[in-house]
């Protein structure tokens, strides 16, 4: 079976949101949307910083794998492709040689 080169790019951003989950896992999560305004106005400026580059994190990683899983079925339709077209051929012959041994 032909593994795309994109799994390379696939496993990096499920590291990278592997990462970014263990950032945000700072309670950030859990906000209801009324806890958020109190929580975020009660913020440092280092703490606004640092989930706001936990979110940049996230958001990137989660981009860069929908990006790798796309490109992923891409390369899998096109082998499905291959396989019928392949398999058409396939069909084609084993017609022509029964319809060959039927005549002769």
């Amino acid at each position: 079976m032909i593994i795309p080169e994109d799994t390379k790019q696939l496993g990096y951003a499920m590291e990278m949101e592997e990462n970014s989950d263990n950032i945000l896992n700072e309670d950030y999560l859990d906000w209801t949307a009324e806890d958020a305004d109190k929580k975020l106005l009660n913020m440092t400026p280092q703490q606004l910083i640092h989930l706001n580059k936990a979110f940049k994190i996230a958001i990137r990683s989660k981009d860069q794998t929908i990006q790798a899983k796309d490109d992923i079925i891409v390369t899998l339709k096109e082998v499905i492709a291959e396989k019928e077209n392949s398999n058409k051929l396939k069909d084609e012959m084993i017609l022509e040689l029964r319809q060959k041994q039927s005549k002769g």
